[in-house]
């Protein structure tokens, strides 16, 4: 079975209902709208994404393992769901492996309002197209980076709802990407929690002293530098690694903001909470 047939099997999704469901994002407040279009695109390729729980697997390795299923079978049981639902497999894996989740685009439209901007969005971690969709939805301008070029036909589909729209994407390492040619008074991406998520085409960061050495705080700082102003940088993290992270970011003004965000299982909850939080910085005088 092939990844895309798996995914089909999971969630049988029409082109029609995922069109569907990216209007309704624009004409809505419906906490799943725009769900259906990016589960039609990107799901497949969220299957073939490793969590970094349990043996680091993807479903689709697990699907087509005999002694992983059998477990999984075990494990419906367990928590009284049926071994036979491929559905019930999967939701199973989920809570004994690791899910790999897509940011929900009616979120990445609430945090847009918010934030007001009005030349465009940088997202140096795309991902599989949430916080793309919410600007489209929005007729912002948007620049997406991202290793994965497995992605590209999945953002050409994506713009195809609306052809209009000014929707650049650049399929690179974020650390290797020059943003002085990018128009941009917005910066928001969730970017990876290194532990969490093992992502196609991702380089390897082997400790979190090089993923953020490497990788998240020379971005940070060079998005922060061609940053119009004024302008916003927001960024969705786990409170351990902001605690990790904020010391690195000297050259930046104190904190302006922390933004609610519903929950949505990437990480643990922490203390109980149910939501995550969004940092937000605001550039008020040139760099």
């Amino acid at each position: 079975m092939t990844p895309d047939s798996l995914a089909h099997l999971l969630r049988p999704i029409s082109p029609e209902r995922a069109f569907r469901s990216y209007q309704a994002l624009k004409d809505s407040d419906a906490p799943r709208a725009g769900l259906p279009a990016l589960d039609y695109l990107f799901f497949s390729h969220r299957l073939q994404t490793r969590t970094k729980g349990r043996d680091r697997l993807s479903f689709y390795q697990a699907f087509h393992d005999p002694d992983t299923v059998e477990h999984l079978r075990v494990l419906c049981r367990r928590y009284k769901r049926d071994p036979t639902r491929p559905s019930d497999l999967y939701q199973v894996f989920q809570m004994w492996y690791g899910s790999v989740n897509q940011f929900r685009p009616q979120v990445a439209k609430a945090i847009y309002c918010s934030l007001a901007p009005k030349v465009g969005i940088l997202d140096f971690s795309a991902g599989w197209g949430g916080r793309a969709l919410a600007a489209m939805s929005l007729g912002i301008p948007y620049i997406g980076i991202d290793s994965n070029h497995d992605l590209l036909s999945c953002y050409d589909s994506l713009q195809t709802y609306e052809p209009s729209s000014s929707l650049r994407m650049v399929f690179q390492p974020a650390e290797t990407v020059d943003f002085s040619s990018f128009a941009y008074d917005c910066v928001f991406t969730s970017p990876p929690y290194w532990t969490q998520e093992v992502y196609p085409n991702m380089p390897a960061y082997p400790t979190l002293q090089d993923f953020l050495q490497t990788f998240l705080v020379p971005v940070i700082l060079r998005a922060w530098t061609h940053l119009l102003v004024p302008g916003t940088l927001a960024l969705n993290l786990p409170a351990w690694l902001y605690e990790r992270l904020a010391p690195l970011l000297t050259s930046l003004p104190p904190l302006s903001d922390r933004l609610l965000m519903p929950y949505t299982t990437r990480f643990a909850k922490e203390k109980g909470t149910s939501h995550e939080l969004v940092y937000v910085w605001r550039k008020t005088e040139p760099v």
